[in-house]
Formats: C-alpha cells, structure tokens, sequence
C-alpha cells in the first residue's frame, strides 16, 4: 500500500490505524481531560448519545437556514396525532 501512495498528494493512510501527522494538541488535551474523568471505555455500539445528539442539532439548524422545514400530521397506531417533519415539494428530499 506505502508503494501504492509513493508519489501521491492529499493521502492519508490509515491501514492500520496511525495517520501519517500528529494529533492536534487540542485534541490530545481533551482527551487527556475526558480520561482524568473516567471516560475511558469503549462507547456503546449504537455510538455516544451525547455526541449524536449534538451532531443531529448542528446538522438540522444548518439544514434549516438552507431548506426549511415543513410540518405535516400523521396519525399513529393508537389513534394520536404525531407531527412529523417533512421537505417542501420541489427541495430535492
């Protein structure tokens, strides 16, 4: 693979694991920090819900300043009325 990259820009190779360029020091000092405070443990296979929440926020106000968002109502199983998003016609979703 190394012989394969010789020669090429812009590559990163993370075959086993090591990128080629060092860890930012921000992020060494806060994963330094998240240890000091026990966070030390593999996360759950669903992923870090903390993170994932964060990550679904950042997302959809991004997505909302570009296309926003439509409300429509659906009735569920037992008979309530769920809102649920939903694109405007036209926007590509």
């Amino acid at each position: 693979m190394n012989a394969l990259c010789t020669g090429m820009t812009d590559v990163i190779n993370l075959g086993i694991g090591e990128p080629d360029f060092a860890t930012p020091a921000e992020v060494t000092a806060r994963a330094l920090a998240d240890a000091r405070q026990g966070h030390i443990h593999y996360t759950a296979s669903q992923g870090d819900p903390e993170l994932i929440l964060a990550i679904v926020t950042q997302l959809s106000e991004e997505l909302a300043r570009k296309r926003p968002l439509i409300h429509t109502d659906h009735p569920s199983r037992d008979g309530r009325i769920n809102r649920r998003p939903a694109y405007p016609a036209g926007t590509g979703r």
